[in-house]
């Protein structure tokens, strides 16, 4: 049994399938039936597809389907109560600590990546730097990011040579700060944990029609929330 190739197919297939951003305003029994059995389908094809047990990647799916309705409905009701501010500091500050525990595997990776490049920046007269804000720890001019692009796993962001969290111009819009565009990616993985990147990407990966991006520039100039898909 390779039980990691069907899991990663399952949670996949619950993503295409199960749909990421289902509104649970439109989750009748039909719907319901209609979100798992999305789900169950995509996992057993994504599992067959990769090598994996078909009925094993349906399983997964399953379970990372339920996984997915469970958290956008944490998030849901998160987002109703902020809305009529009615959250008790407490309660929303334990939400917060319990997202960034969720997100702790996304945010090893930015930790090690970020800090390779935090070393060789060292080496190459980059004069990196280590900075807390932006909901996160942020990693200044790494060698390792692309001079005028940053790139945020988890809740660690890090900024390439030529931009920082007060540049302007996130994909070109003056209005956006590269900093708050970034910050929302790091809500966004809160919500979603390990889940975020197979759904990022998913969802066309770091293109501004990516609906994980919109909500980003959203976020980042003020406009709209850092949720793509709002109740």
């Amino acid at each position: 049994m390779n039980v990691g190739l069907s899991a990663g197919a399952g949670a996949a297939g619950s993503l295409v399938g199960g749909g990421v951003g289902f509104g649970l305003e439109n989750l009748t029994s039909s719907g319901a039936v209609g979100f798992f059995g999305g789900a169950v389908a995509a996992g057993a094809v994504s599992s067959t597809i990769m090598g994996g047990d078909p009925g094993e990647g349906a399983l997964y799916a399953i379970a990372a389907a339920g996984l997915s309705l469970g958290v956008q409905y944490a998030n849901y009701q998160y987002q109703k109560h902020l809305a009529a501010k009615t959250l008790p500091t407490a309660v929303s500050l334990t939400i917060d600590v319990v997202g960034k525990i969720w997100n702790l595997p996304n945010t090893v990776l930015g930790l090690a990546y970020g800090g390779a490049g935090h070393v060789a920046g060292w080496f190459m007269g980059t004069d990196p730097q280590i900075q807390f804000g932006h909901n996160g720890i942020e990693f200044l001019n790494n060698p390792f990011i692309i001079s005028d692009r940053a790139l945020t796993l988890g809740n660690v962001m890090m900024y390439g040579v030529d931009v920082g969290p007060m540049s302007p111009e996130a994909y070109g819009d003056p209005l956006v700060p590269y900093g708050l565009h970034e910050e929302a990616h790091t809500y966004q993985s809160q919500v979603l944990g390990p889940a975020f990147i197979p759904a990022y990407m998913l969802n066309g990966g770091p293109s501004i029609h990516n609906p994980f991006e919109k909500a980003a520039q959203n976020y980042g100039g003020r406009t709209g929330h850092w949720w793509p898909w709002r109740w």
